[in-house]
């Protein structure tokens, strides 16, 4: 009796788990994760400038993320600071109150990037653990046909268990401040201190499971054992996808909650960039 018996007719059913968490282009998504993570408040002055001092409300030791929040970095507000030390008039002040919400609403900004490049990752690292999975799965198939008759299941080591788990998980994209290395991190390095936490979490709670290629009498039932364990794993992931598309949709939408400000100058409540006419109302031409 062939193994396939009942496959036949559409033998990709085999495949077709493998093949709906493969296809992610690393190229596409290394650019997209690279372009969303360029700062310029919420990023320190280059190497070769020396800062002067740390941003208003910040110290050397602050942490890079603050909660929620990565926190203004840049000396900019500082270099415009010691710009307009000798205008002593209402446009000097008017000026300052335009600078105050215009970095501040662009931290928000910045943040919203960096957020969505915090998805991404989880993103690629939902696909890679079910991946991984997946080809533990096709291996254990493989040893249990060359060990078919010989009384011995297989115990498989996955992971998919922290696949809805990884959406929670808080990860950064950037580590380091004022005092120590600013840096970058690459999309396969926040990936893995994410799954690391998710996995530690989830050891934690009790959630990892047994997951066995059993020594079935007959081999084709042990094939509907793989494939069940595969569509899971199909399953889990498109549950995890799913989810972390409601969670960014929430983080971002509360970023452009928090990001509302009001213009001090003309009380107006906006969501919208500061406009620096709206601040120089009234200035001499």
């Amino acid at each position: 009796m062939s193994v396939l018996e009942g496959y036949a007719a559409d033998p990709s059913e085999l495949f077709k788990a493998a093949e709906a968490v493969s296809g992610v282009s690393e190229t596409a998504i290394n650019e997209a994760y690279a372009a969303l993570t360029q700062g310029c408040f919420t990023f320190p002055p280059p190497a070769t400038q020396s800062p002067s001092a740390p941003p208003p409300g910040r110290t050397p030791e602050s942490p890079i993320r603050d909660g929620d929040m990565y926190g203004e970095l840049g000396q900019i507000r500082v270099e415009w600071v010691n710009m307009r030390l000798s205008i002593i008039s209402p446009e000097g002040i008017h000026s300052q109150l335009f600078e105050n919400d215009l970095i501040r609403f662009q931290i928000y900004v910045e943040n919203g990037y960096l957020r969505v490049a915090e998805h991404l990752v989880k993103y690629r690292a939902i696909f890679q653990q079910a991946g991984a999975d997946m080809a533990k799965l096709m291996d254990a198939l493989t040893q249990r046909f060359a060990s078919y008759g010989q009384g011995k299941g297989i115990n498989i080591d996955l992971r998919s268990f922290l696949l809805t788990g990884l959406v929670e998980v808080a990860c950064a994209v950037i580590t380091g401040g004022l005092s120590t290395v600013f840096k970058v991190k690459t999309i396969a390095e926040v990936a893995t201190q994410m799954v690391g936490d998710a996995g530690k979490t989830a050891k934690d709670n009790g959630q990892e499971t047994s997951n066995p290629i059993d020594d079935h009498p007959l081999i084709v039932d042990t094939v509907k054992q793989y494939l069940d364990a595969m569509a899971k794993i199909e399953r889990d992931t498109a549950s995890a996808i799913s989810g972390l598309s409601l969670h960014l949709h929430t983080k971002v939408v509360q970023l452009e909650q928090d990001r509302r400000y009001v213009n001090r100058l003309t009380e107006v409540n906006s969501n919208m960039a500061p406009q620096f006419l709206d601040y120089a109302q009234g200035w001499r031409a």
